[in-house]
């Protein structure tokens, strides 16, 4: 097996300097009241919102809490009580369902739906500004290895696996 030439510390550095980058540059792209809305949510309310997303784009009229909870790993009142606050924020909203009065629906907001939009529209822009400055073979390479290290955190004992966010 060959050791790493990079301390682990230095990789985890850079990869959440790219994320903290990414985060501060998507608040730029949004409105005062949706930065204030953003910096508002937890990492784990943050997780829910993108899972939300994914889950939702072929079934807008959303998702069960069930679900959601079963995506995410977490149990379903700790679920339920991040989706209430997420729902007094504005991001989420919830609906009982028509078929199972029961049954909960969770789906994005109209606020909700904008925080994802225009972010992944500010991450779409600096994606392909930093990759512009990569010759296509480094681009390639770069992709190859964000995914074997996705694959190698996906099977790492005790995690559990995420959604994707495509």
């Amino acid at each position: 097996m060959i050791q790493p030439s990079i301390p682990s510390r230095q990789v985890w550095s850079a990869l959440i300097e790219i994320c903290d980058r990414l985060r501060e540059n998507a608040f730029l792209a949004q409105s005062a009241k949706q930065t204030e809305l953003l910096l508002s949510l937890t990492g784990r309310q943050q997780k829910i919102l993108k899972t939300v997303h994914a889950l939702t784009t072929s079934r807008p009229e959303g998702i069960p809490l069930k679900e959601l909870a079963e995506t995410l790993a977490l149990s379903p009142g700790t679920t339920s009580e991040a989706v209430d606050n997420m729902v007094r924020a504005g991001t989420l909203q919830r609906s009982v369902c028509a078929s199972d009065r029961r049954a909960v629906r969770i789906r994005l907001s109209e606020s909700g739906r904008k925080i994802i939009a225009v972010g992944q529209e500010k991450l779409d822009h600096l994606t392909e500004a930093f990759l512009r400055d990569l010759a296509s073979e480094e681009q390639q390479q770069l992709f190859h290895l964000l995914k074997r290290f996705v694959v190698q955190l996906q099977s790492a004992p005790g995690l559990p696996s995420s959604p994707s966010c495509d």
